[in-house]
């Protein structure tokens, strides 16, 4: 029994190193995970530093360039207010000088063209003023994007129906034009149609050149100068007898008309393909206008959607954190409940010393090792059951661990979420780069959340390795608690046959004094009493030391599995 109890006992101690081994592993492992996440951490936050930098620069050289082409245009626009106070003042003492009669005849050209400089010098200034503001407008657009593209919409429709309009003009003046040369046989109505194609041809230049605020009245000069080529058609041609001479004097003066309304035709012609270049690169601004709002609409609507769901989680992560509350009570309570069972379990280990050493009542001492063998099971059941209630404890501490992980997550996401819908509600213009960025942060942060996943699950999985060593543990230290109470087993019969023996060998005495048996025989009856006693009192003692052996043994082990509680406790806290 001593060979088996000294094996046991090195088994127990190798197992213990080696779990010794297991754990500072484990711990060097956890320290490396925790360093690592650290680093990642401190990583992911260098990343989105930089990319809010670099959002900031970019948005900095924005503003210095338009800043900067705004200046310039200012200086130009005073530039040629200058120019033009000059031409004016240059105008007046022309005018003076003019009326005067100081001015010879010469001055009259330059004059004229100073005067054509000085409208050639307006109409700049009016279209240099005409861009400030459309730059002025587009740095505005860049803050209302939404407004932006429907005023531009609603400029396209406007530009789409002028366009539209100069069409039918200019396919007007080409009716017309054909029609002019038809009636150039018909003399007698010659000078009629003569002047009606010049008051036709002066007034669709005149509106052509005139402002488009006039379309209402442009279209009904359209429509009557339709009824009047419908009513020139509709008259009689002249006579064909008349003389050939007549006919060439009448077509002379036409043929220098023909001419123009050749040319005129021709510039039509240009400026009817030049209209509908510009009608098509108005429908395509037009139609990529319209799928970027509908672009911007859809993600403010993703990013409202996911909103709603961050906060629905929320919700339930508070939810979950007061039941999280309430198991930390039940831990904490249990956790004394443990702490009571093992001083009960201490004061039962010193009670049975305490009996072991007193032998000499062997009756109440074994009525004592009986009730104090049943509370130490009773004890040990206990025992048990509150370490079951402490794994199932763990378990719901490293699920509010993950429930924590996953609230940190789903609030950072909330914050980026918001971050991003304000950032979207304010430049909506730019648009594509916006996106991009917006793609680039989510996938880096997909990737950061990825990592985080893997890193936590590592570390979940490390203590589940752990505590299946503590449990693998505590079923050696059941094994050996088994052993033990064999032991005790054991050196109880071997007591009761102590005692069964001491009361024969008294039966004898009494015997053989009844008897008055021989002297010799008594000498060797004592003498052999006497070697019995001896073998009993050694056995006893080896007992008695492998007991205490056993009972070092479960102390060192309840040592360890407490030292094993703590730093379970410390990595859940960690």
């Amino acid at each position: 029994m001593a060979v088996l109890i000294d094996i046991g006992w090195e088994k127990a101690e190798n197992e213990a190193a080696v779990l010794k081994q297991q754990l500072d592993a484990s711990t060097s492992k956890v320290s490396a995970l925790e360093d690592r996440n650290s680093h990642l951490d401190s990583a992911l936050k260098e990343c989105v530093r930089q990319l809010w930098q670099g959002r900031e620069e970019q948005n900095h050289k924005i503003e210095e360039a338009i800043n900067k082409k705004c200046a310039e245009w200012e200086t130009k626009k005073c530039e040629l207010e200058s120019q033009i106070e000059e031409l004016q003042a240059r105008l007046r003492t022309g005018k003076e000088e003019v009326t005067t009669g100081s001015v010879h005849e010469e001055l009259y050209p330059k004059l004229e063209a100073l005067e054509k400089e000085n409208s050639a010098l307006k109409l700049q200034l009016l279209s240099k003023t005409e861009e400030a503001e459309i730059r002025t407008i587009e740095r505005d657009l860049s803050t209302q994007a939404a407004e932006s593209a429907s005023k531009q919409q609603l400029e396209g429709i406007k530009k789409l129906t002028k366009l539209e309009a100069e069409c039918r003009k200019l396919r007007v003046m080409v009716k017309r034009s054909n029609e002019l040369k038809s009636s150039m046989d018909n003399q007698s109505d010659y000078s009629g149609r003569v002047s009606f194609s010049d008051n036709e041809m002066q007034s669709p230049s005149a509106r052509i050149t005139g402002k488009t605020s006039m379309a209402p009245s442009v279209e009904i000069g359209i429509m009557d100068d339709f009824l009047e080529m419908e009513r020139l058609a509709a008259q009689p041609h002249s006579e064909p007898g008349r003389k050939h001479s007549e006919s060439n004097k009448g077509l002379e003066k036409p043929d220098a008309e023909s001419s123009q309304l050749k040319h005129e035709l021709e510039t039509s012609l240009r400026r009817i393909s030049e209209l509908e270049e510009k009608v098509e690169m108005v429908e395509v601004e037009k139609l990529q206008l319209e799928m970027a709002l509908n672009g911007s609409k859809e993600q403010i609507e993703a990013l409202k959607r996911r909103l709603m769901e961050t906060e629905e989680k929320l919700s339930e992560l508070k939810k979950l954190e007061g039941e999280n509350q309430d198991l930390d009570l039940s831990l904490g309570e249990s956790g004394k409940q443990i702490q009571d069972l093992r001083r009960q379990l201490k004061k039962a280990q010193v009670n049975l010393s305490e009996l072991e050493t007193t032998r000499a009542e062997n009756k109440d001492l074994e009525l004592l090792l009986g009730e104090s063998g049943k509370q130490i099971q009773d004890l040990q059941r206990q025992l048990n059951k509150a370490q079951v209630n402490l794994s199932e404890l763990e378990t719901t501490r490293a699920e509010k661990l993950e429930l924590t992980i996953c609230l940190n997550g789903t609030k950072k996401q909330l914050e980026t979420s918001q971050n991003r819908l304000k950032e979207t509600e304010r430049k909506l213009t730019e648009l594509q780069t916006l996106l991009r960025l917006t793609k680039d942060a989510k996938e880096a942060a997909e990737d950061g959340e990825k990592a985080a996943n893997a890193k936590t699950e590592a570390v979940e999985s490390r203590l589940r390795d752990v505590e299946a060593e503590a449990e693998s543990l505590i079923l050696k230290i059941g094994s050996l608690e088994e052993s033990t109470r064999k032991e005790r087993a054991l050196s109880a019969k071997h007591i009761s046959k102590c005692q069964e023996l001491q009361e024969e060998i008294s039966k004898l005495k009494h015997e053989l004094e009844d008897h008055h048996e021989t002297e010799p025989e008594l000498n060797h009856m004592k003498g052999f009493d006497e070697d019995y006693k001896l073998k009993q009192e050694k056995e006893l003692e080896v007992a008695a030391s492998k007991f205490a052996e056993c009972q070092r043994t479960i102390a060192s082990l309840g040592q360890r599995l407490q030292s094993l509680a703590t730093f379970e406790d410390f990595l859940i806290e960690s």
